[in-house]
């Protein structure tokens, strides 16, 4: 076989090297953090002035595990309690796994959720509020 077959076979070779791989990347499942991302990132500034405020609040929200281990527990400070708002089960390694939810506290400024229907790992709790016209955002990390 002389040189010439040689670098036809090597270019063969490459090309079908080449063509695998972008046939692989073309079947790879691409999540981005969220479906509206763009959107949230024109809002940015928004979501900051949030941020701000909730870090000026003397008591902030907080989120604890049951006895049991079978719910997480949402605990708003008296005084605090918001007129509306949402929780977003956020599931970092796949959003097709991500919840929401409307606050709805009960009369001890509390709302459950149980962690049965969640697969298990890491998850980022976003909570976002309003009261008396200001707007609130506080992030939790939880692995259950």
């Amino acid at each position: 076989m002389n040189w010439g077959w040689k670098i036809t076979i090597a270019i063969i070779v490459y090309m079908i090297g080449i063509i695998s791989v972008v046939w692989y990347t073309m079947t790879l499942d691409v999540n981005l953090v969220s479906e509206d991302y763009y959107k949230q990132e024109l809002a940015y500034e928004e979501q900051i002035t949030r941020q701000k405020n909730t870090a000026a609040l003397p008591e902030k929200p907080t989120f604890t595990f049951s006895a049991d281990r079978k719910l997480v527990i949402l605990t708003f400070p008296d005084g605090l309690q918001p007129e509306q708002g949402t929780i977003t089960f956020y599931r970092p390694s796949d959003f097709t796994k991500d919840r929401t939810f409307k606050i709805e506290l009960d009369e001890h400024n509390q709302q459950g959720f149980t962690i049965s229907g969640f697969v298990p790992g890491l998850w980022r709790i976003k909570l976002l509020w309003e009261k008396e016209g200001k707007s609130y955002y506080q992030e939790f990390s939880l692995v259950f």
